[in-house]
């Protein structure tokens, strides 16, 4: 999964041999079901759901100051259309549900549609779509959203330049002319990677969740480098006291790739998409150097040739 700052309860740097080993006596997955990225929708949403109002009041104040830079006046973010690409179990949409807005979430995974539209229900002014990264508009047309929003990293999934650039027109073609798409990355090159490793705990109703997540550096990966993720997870039951009852059912592991992005490149990229980085803001939302590597958000917005990837 992809980082998230905020959300991490607790990071360490470590080394190789600190990587936590698989909890003796665990209860294994069946077969085949640790090889995706993410495991199982509902305990991947239970560890990311808390805090999403949070960023979706942040990401809504960043939206509406840069569409006031674009020009935009008596801009009503009640009236927006959202879309969130790679929305994953759908915790950002069900946010946007609650508070009446009109959403639009599209994912790869056919497994985190299906648990996003369980969670949803019927009633949600919310639309999801079935596409591969790189083809956002494809479920909803063109010129759909008014703001479009991606925390976490989760454009590092894309497999390369081309690839992101691909995703970031679609985004593009996707908004309307005053449109922005506000992007949650951290930037780095290969030289600045080390071996990390994030710790997140989550309880939901009487099932408590717990995940470890390893980034290593990949040695040899083209461009600016990318990380080996391996996230590794279990879960209990609790009791009416909070205790655990019950085995330890997983691990659950699963292993991917992120790729690492420098800042020319990512601007480079930005630019070959037609789109244009209008701002750039720190986690707390005030304004952050361009130039930055470390997480931020940076606000993109429709640019010459908006929608068509340039050579």
């Amino acid at each position: 999964m992809p980082r998230p700052p905020a959300a991490a309860q607790a990071r360490a740097q470590t080394s190789a041999a600190g990587s936590r080993p698989a909890q003796p006596g665990a209860e294994r997955a069946p077969p085949g079901s640790g090889t995706r990225a993410y495991g199982d929708p509902a305990w991947y949403d239970a560890l990311h759901t808390p805090g999403t109002a949070g960023e979706l009041r942040l990401a809504q104040r960043l939206a509406l100051r840069a569409r006031a830079r674009a020009g935009v006046q008596h801009d009503d973010p009640a009236a927006w259309v959202w879309l969130e690409p790679l929305c994953g179990s759908g915790r950002c949409l069900r946010v946007l549900a609650r508070w009446g807005r009109r959403a639009l979430g599209c994912d790869g995974d056919p497994r985190m549609l299906a648990y996003a539209a369980q969670r949803l229900g019927e009633a949600a002014p919310v639309r999801l779509g079935l596409c591969e990264m790189g083809a956002c508009d494809a479920p909803f047309g063109h010129a759909c959203a008014d703001v479009a929003y991606c925390p976490h990293n989760s454009v590092r999934h894309a497999r390369s330049d081309a690839h992101l650039a691909r995703h970031l027109a679609s985004v593009g073609r996707a908004l309307r002319p005053s449109g922005v798409y506000v992007v949650g990355v951290g930037l780095q090159r290969a030289s600045e990677l080390i071996l990390t490793e994030d710790v997140y705990t989550a309880r939901r109703g009487r099932t408590a969740v717990h995940q470890v997540i390893t980034f290593e550096p990949l040695t040899g990966a083209p461009g600016d480098g990318a990380e080996r993720v391996t996230t590794v997870t279990t879960a209990w039951k609790l009791d009416g006291r909070g205790r655990r009852s019950g085995p330890v059912l997983g691990p659950w592991i699963g292993a991917y790739r992120l790729r690492c992005f420098s800042v020319g490149r990512w601007e480079a990229i930005v630019a070959r998409a037609g789109l244009r980085q209008a701002a750039v803001f720190d986690q707390s939302g005030r304004p952050a150097d361009p130039a930055s590597c470390a997480y931020a958000w940076r606000v993109l917005t429709r640019g010459p040739g908006s929608g068509r990837v340039s050579p």
